[in-house]
């Protein structure tokens, strides 16, 4: 029985290190790898403990200096100036006093140059974490490239053999498999040259990461893009304050005040205590040994008036790192907001792609069997596969270049170890939470048919089955789980108009439920249960005994995805008859949807 659950206790430890091995080969993981293992952050982590040892000598010169020496003479018997001892023995100690501020200012500059000393290691992480994101979206695009090939190789060959047969039965000619030869050769050579700028890509991230990596789990954890959430100003702001060249330079202008204070507190004197013990005199042979107490004052005047030099020099590069600072910002400024609208713009182009790609398989299939109607010539099938390989390939460009712009953002917005320690799973749309959307009207699925939300009102008239409407569901709040399952249903959908909404509380499962004080008409419902279906959502009432009431529903333009990030109103459009009663002229109403934060 023991070695039963030894054996099952092995077994899952090893299951457990194999899943962790294969997890670290997605992007997150394998920065990680080279942050861990590259010589180059061995080296900068050496030189930020150098400047660690550094801070601690500048904090030692606050206390004393002890100080020993021996002296030794041979005199000739006629010298009276060496009339006693031959050998004097001094120890000393000297504490400073007084140095114009010289201590604080090497302090100072030595926290300085190990703040310079981070930011460059900090820097020396980014570089590199930027250039295995670079080497991987290489071989990503290779990779997805490789496949669209080898796909367009085997259609080709499978056509090749379908035309073959037809010639044999006398349906086709001979230049038809002459011309599905040639573009098989084609494809041929857009393999070979595809494999090899696989293999290369791969090589270049091996020694991106600085080490042997296997190809199975690399293909297994391919990651998508980086989740960018929150409002661009926000995010630029974020990414100013941690990007490590900023703090590199404020660094060193704290270095550079630090030179100036020194310079000045060396037209200061330097005011020391020192104490001192002798033993043996040169002139007197039988002295004892001799205790002294006294204070030392000392000038550092340098060459003429160096000092002075020495003072305005600090200042002026005090000055010029200053305008430095605000040329390196402008600069990261504009390289941020054109990544931004890079993503932006990459988010649609492959959602376009998409369609695209998906629009070229279907005339494909068409053609073909328009052609073996008769209705289409040999060449078309042909131009109809070429048009699906070249689609696949700049789908391939356009995904590595989003996962490149959105992870260099990632680590511009978050820094390199909270990218690495909070990886994402692969996904296949940027997803959001109570946050804003990255983009007003960039697509939220990459489904067929990408839908989108625009940032002004979509103003729509549907007909509403309701004797009364006042108003409609004010607020929901929205869970992850819920959400991601509405996004994937984008389509019309029906809801329930209500006239009073008093309390109300989303439980999310794979049906949204919705839970509160709802008053239709005549009845009292107690929940509203919205279900997807083939045309959206599909909305029930049930009352406080769950039984089925009459539905009053409105027909929306969108699903109720990410119900928490807007609202509805449904304004009823009225008209007074002769009779003067206020009645829904049919039942008509403008829907809006509005962001609401």
């Amino acid at each position: 029985m023991l070695l039963r659950y030894l054996s099952i206790f092995l077994l899952i430890s090893f299951s457990l290190s194999v899943n962790a091995k294969a997890n670290n080969y997605s992007l997150g993981g394998l920065v990680d790898m080279a942050l861990n293992y590259h010589p180059s952050i061995v080296a900068s982590v050496r030189l930020q403990n150098a400047a660690e040892q550094g801070v601690d000598a500048a904090e030692w010169q606050y206390f004393p200096t002890p100080s020993l020496s021996v002296s030794q003479v041979k005199a000739s018997e006629t010298d009276t100036n060496f009339n006693g001892n031959n050998r004097v023995i001094k120890l000393g100690l000297t504490q400073p006093l007084w140095s114009g501020g010289s201590l604080d200012a090497d302090l100072e500059k030595a926290e300085a140059e190990l703040e310079i000393k981070k930011s460059q290691s900090l820097i020396a992480r980014r570089d590199l974490a930027l250039k295995v994101i670079n080497s991987y979206s290489t071989w990503l695009a290779s990779y997805l490239k490789l496949k669209a090939y080898r796909s367009s190789k085997e259609e080709h060959q499978s056509l090749k053999e379908r035309i073959k047969r037809r010639i044999k039965q006398g349906l086709s000619s001979g230049s038809d498999l002459a011309l599905v030869s040639s573009r098989l050769l084609q494809v041929k050579s857009s393999l070979n040259s595809a494999e090899i700028r696989h293999k290369n890509s791969l090589l270049q991230l091996e020694e991106s990461v600085g080490k042997a990596l296997d190809l199975k789990n690399i293909v297994a954890n391919i990651s998508a893009d980086y989740p960018v959430k929150g409002e661009l100003q926000s995010l630029l702001a974020n990414a100013l304050i941690i990007d490590p060249q900023l703090i590199g330079l404020h660094a060193k202008i704290k270095s550079l005040r630090a030179t100036h204070k020194a310079s000045k507190a060396s037209l200061q004197p330097l005011v020391n205590l020192k104490l001192e013990r002798q033993w043996g005199n040169f002139n007197n042979k039988n002295a004892k040994a001799e205790n002294r107490v006294y204070i030392d004052l000392v000038s550092r005047f340098g060459a003429g008036l160096s000092s002075f030099s020495k003072i305005k020099q600090a200042k002026f590069e005090q000055q010029s790192s200053e305008f430095e600072i605000k040329s390196i910002r402008d600069s990261l400024k504009q390289k941020f907001e054109g990544e931004w609208l890079s993503v932006k713009s990459l988010i649609k182009q492959k959602a376009i792609l998409s369609d695209a790609l998906i629009a070229s398989k279907k005339i494909q299939k068409s053609w073909y069997r328009q052609f073996l109607a008769g209705r289409k010539q040999w060449q078309d099938v042909m131009n109809a596969i070429r048009e699906v390989a070249q689609l696949e390939s700049q789908l391939a460009d356009a995904t590595a270049e989003s996962l490149l712009i959105s992870w260099r953002m990632g680590i511009r917005i978050n820094g390199v170890l909270k990218l690495v320690h909070n990886d994402v799973p692969p996904r296949s749309f940027i997803e959001t939470g109570n946050e804003k959307l990255l983009d007003d009207d960039s697509p939220i699925t990459t489904s067929k048919t990408a839908k989108m939300i625009p940032d002004k009102p979509i103003i729509t008239k549907e007909i509403v089955q309701a004797p009364k409407l006042i108003r409609a569901i004010k607020k929901v709040e929205n869970s992850s789980a819920a959400k991601v399952e509405s996004i994937k249903q984008l389509s019309s959908t029906k809801q329930p108009v209500v006239k009073k909404v008093e309390k109300t509380k989303v439980i999310t499962s794979e049906n949204i439920t919705v839970e509160s004080d709802l008053k239709t008409g005549k009845s009292t419902a107690n929940r509203v249960v919205w279900r997807p279906s083939k045309q959206g959502y599909k909305s029930k009432f049930l009352d406080l005994n769950d039984r089925p009431l009459k539905p009053h529903v409105v027909k929306l333009p969108i699903a109720p995805a990410n119900l928490d990030l807007f609202k509805l109103k449904i304004l009823p459009k009225m008209k007074i008859h002769r009779d003067k009663k206020v009645r829904n002229e049919k039942n008509r109403t403008k829907i809006f949807w509005r962001r609401h934060y």
